[in-house]
C-alpha cells in the first residue's frame, strides 16, 4: 500500500481507502496524495486551499499564521495551561509561548 507520511493514499489500500486522487479533494483539487514527500509550500496551501476556504465562507482574508494565533487563543479560552499550548505549538521554550501569548491566559497556568 502507498503512504504519504505513514497515509494511506489509495493504491491498494484498506477498504474506504481514495482511489482516485480527484475523489475527496478539497477545495482548489488539492489531495495530500498529491504532495508527495516535498515540503508543504505555504503559497500553494493559501492559494489552493486556504483562499477558497475563505471565499466560499464569505470571510475576509486572513494569514495562514494567523490560523495559529487562532489556534492558541482558542486552547486558552478552553482553559489550557502555556505547557499544554507549548507543546501544541512545538516551541522549544515556554518563554516564547509566555512572551508571544502570555495576554490570552487570564490564570497564568
Amino acid at each position: 500500500m502507498a503512504t504519504v507520511r505513514g497515509v494511506p493514499t489509495g493504491a491498494g489500500g484498506p477498504a474506504g481507502s481514495v482511489s482516485d486522487p480527484r475523489e475527496g479533494a478539497g477545495p482548489g483539487g488539492a489531495n495530500p496524495s498529491e504532495w508527495g514527500e516535498r515540503p508543504l509550500d505555504e503559497s500553494n496551501i493559501r492559494n489552493r486551499l486556504l483562499a477558497p476556504c475563505l471565499r466560499e465562507a464569505g470571510l475576509r482574508h486572513i494569514r495562514l499564521h494567523d490560523l495559529r494565533h487562532t489556534f492558541a487563543s482558542l486552547l486558552f479560552a478552553n482553559g489550557e495551561g502555556h505547557v499544554y499550548v507549548k507543546d501544541q505549538l512545538g516551541h522549544h521554550r515556554i518563554q516564547i509561548t509566555v512572551d508571544t501569548y502570555g495576554y490570552f491566559d487570564p490564570w497564568g497556568k
